[in-house]
């Protein structure tokens, strides 16, 4: 049990589960087949229009991933991304960025173990 760090969060919208994510995302491997195919033209496009040697989709900046981010098995999400007023924490991800880029106060989250509740430390 840990945890797993990631610019968005893991995405539901891909033909792989959340370990394989994880494993590719480390290994910098992944195809624009890996997106399931009902998938809407808005998200094919979105995915396509990242430069896909560097940036897969689901690390990236694919909103709904950080609104809904794929349950990781034994693992929780520590995320940013996506603007929140205070750090959200549940069983799937924690969000910290308080910030969202503009300035303000910013938010480190203090992981002491895998089962122990996070601490957040603002600047």
């Amino acid at each position: 049990y840990g945890h797993i760090f990631l610019h968005c969060g893991l995405c539901d919208e891909l033909n792989i589960n959340a370990n394989l994510q994880v494993r590719m995302a480390s290994n910098k491997y992944w195809t624009t087949n890996m997106i399931r195919q009902e998938t809407s033209d808005e998200k094919m496009a979105f995915f396509y229009d990242q430069p896909t040697d560097d940036y897969p989709v689901w690390i990236g900046a694919f909103r709904r991933a950080n609104e809904f981010p794929l349950k990781c098995p034994d693992r929780v999400q520590v995320t940013g991304h996506v603007r929140v007023e205070k750090p959200d924490v549940n069983d799937v991800r924690i969000r910290i960025d308080t910030t969202g880029g503009c300035g303000g106060k910013l938010t480190a989250c203090v992981l002491t173990g895998a089962r122990t509740p996070p601490q957040f430390v603002t600047s």
